[in-house]
């Protein structure tokens, strides 16, 4: 390019502009992926690359529903230089399983330490190989087990999985998190063939049923006194939250709507008071001081009823204020006649009132309590839940030998009643209904997809 003296000025913010051009179409020429080969099998890494540089948002900026994600969002099955090796040269001495697992993220997922070797004892000990799971591996078609629990939500990973899965080969769904939650961890619809053996959750109808919490009646009933600690109990009401948005209702809004008949002590990060995680007798201590604790769910899906419930009974030794899953479920799971849940009352005012009442009242306040004088509480940690912790893997492993020569069950639906198919808007009540945000993601799924949560 020839310039003149009198423009140099000016030529060189063109050269500099040609040559920022010229950068940045080198660029795009290198990191362009073709979409049209993204079907093709190989080119799943392409996909998953795409789906990691593209934001989930809508055009409204707010989060785009899983079944609108048209390539794969992050799996949670970052490739391991300790998982790419199989472990081959330990598997053939020691190994009586090989389990290959996709975790979830959490805080505590960290201590996993994945790959790991354990034995489950008992009259013949078996030793267990579990590893963190890659579906660009050859790893899955080794493995005598696999458990997912982390978001795949890519249908050709699934296909790919499927493909790989072996004859002989058990495939487990495990979660603490509710089905709404946990969507994006079972095939899409479109791939819902695609099944797990065994079910490991929290739900009554899982294969293995391991629940937050459970009551355990006394083999006698003798005389016992109710222990409530009334006179002990300065505080009204509590609640604690590690987080503020949900997706299926607006949890928030109806804990500071009832905020506006009764004072509650607002804990986490929803609120101006504060107890630091991993500081628990500590904080138990101090939200055993109220009367009553607001245990209200992030979703109202069949039998999920959370450590919100059983830290409650068990920690706190208060009486837990509830909306989650219909009444039913609690009266089925939880102690008789220990909690509050919303649908008994015609309005938000109603349910506020009666909590005054409840705790001006020692003898009504007791009566909350008179569960404890036919069975106890008992608080089980996430640990025991999912299975491809020790404790989990132990008790998959007993399941697996005993079962082993039991005819093939119905395979789980994950969109059936059992599942998905539970979740609903929260609540009987109209007033509590209106929380509700479920039905408009369900509308826009059956419009888009023709598929719906809802029965």
């Amino acid at each position: 390019m020839k310039c003149l003296r009198s423009n140099r000025r000016k030529c060189t913010c063109i050269l500099v502009i040609s040559a920022a051009l010229s950068l940045y179409a080198l660029f795009t020429l290198e990191t362009k992926i073709d979409r049209s080969t993204l079907r093709q099998p190989g080119n799943l890494m392409a996909r998953a690359q795409l789906s990691n540089n593209t934001k989930l948002l809508s055009p409204d900026g707010n989060r785009m529903p899983t079944a609108e994600r048209k390539y794969c969002n992050n799996t949670n099955v970052t490739q391991s230089d300790k998982t790419s090796n199989g472990h081959d040269d330990i598997i053939e001495a020691k190994v009586d399983y090989r389990v290959e697992a996709f975790p979830s993220e959490g805080h505590w997922t960290n201590e996993l330490q994945l790959p790991k070797l354990i034995s489950c004892g008992g009259r013949q000990p078996r030793s267990v190989l579990i590893e963190q799971a890659s579906h660009w591996t050859n790893n899955t078609q080794k493995a005598d087990i696999l458990i997912f629990s982390g978001a795949i939500n890519c249908e050709d990973i699934w296909l790919e999985l499927e493909s790989k899965r072996q004859p002989n080969q058990i495939w487990v769904f495990t979660t603490e998190e509710s089905p709404f939650t946990s969507r994006d961890s079972v095939p899409p619809p479109k791939v819902s063939h695609i099944h797990f053996n065994i079910t490991s959750t929290y739900h009554p109808k899982a294969d293995i049923f391991l629940p937050y919490g459970r009551f355990l009646p006394f083999s006698r009933r003798g005389k016992r006194k109710v222990r409530s600690n009334f006179n002990q109990k300065k505080g009204l009401i509590a609640w604690i939250s590690s987080h503020c948005s949900t997706e299926m209702w607006r949890r928030y809004d109806a804990v500071h709507d009832l905020s506006g008949y009764i004072p509650i002590d607002m804990f986490g990060e929803c609120g101006e008071l504060s107890c630091q995680r991993g500081q628990g007798i500590n904080c138990a201590r101090v939200f055993a001081r109220y009367k009553f604790i607001v245990a209200f769910e992030n979703s109202c899906c069949g039998g999920y009823i959370t450590e919100k419930f059983w830290f409650t009974v068990t920690r706190y030794n208060a009486i837990p204020v509830v909306i989650g899953p219909p009444k039913m479920d609690y009266d089925q799971l939880v102690p008789p006649s220990s909690f509050i849940h919303a649908d008994d009352f015609s309005s938000m005012k109603d349910l506020a009132e009666h909590i005054l009442r409840v705790s001006q009242d020692q003898a009504l306040y007791d009566s909350y309590f008179k569960w404890k004088t036919i069975g106890k509480a008992v608080n089980i940690g996430i640990g025991d839940i999912l299975a491809f912790t020790n404790v989990g893997m132990c008790r998959l492993i007993d399941f697996i030998r005993e079962k082993h020569n039991e005819p093939p069950k119905q395979p789980f639906d994950p969109y059936g009643p059992n599942w998905m198919g539970g979740c609903n808007e929260c609540g009987e009540r109209k007033w509590v209904k209106e929380y509700s945000t479920f039905r408009n993601y369900n509308e826009e799924m059956g419009d888009r997809y023709n598929f719906t949560y809802l029965n």
